[in-house]
């Protein structure tokens, strides 16, 4: 159940008076297509 929701398109609307912050989890497995990162060490 989680994970087909989770896979499924979201539409969100910033009706507030602030800015709408958004944190997405960025992993192989979730997003394939996403660019690849270079790790900094």
């Amino acid at each position: 159940m989680t994970h087909d929701r989770a896979v499924r398109p979201l539409d969100m609307e910033n009706t507030g008076d602030h800015d709408l912050l958004i944190i997405k989890i960025f992993s192989p497995d979730i997003n394939s297509d996403s660019p690849a990162i270079e790790r900094l060490t």
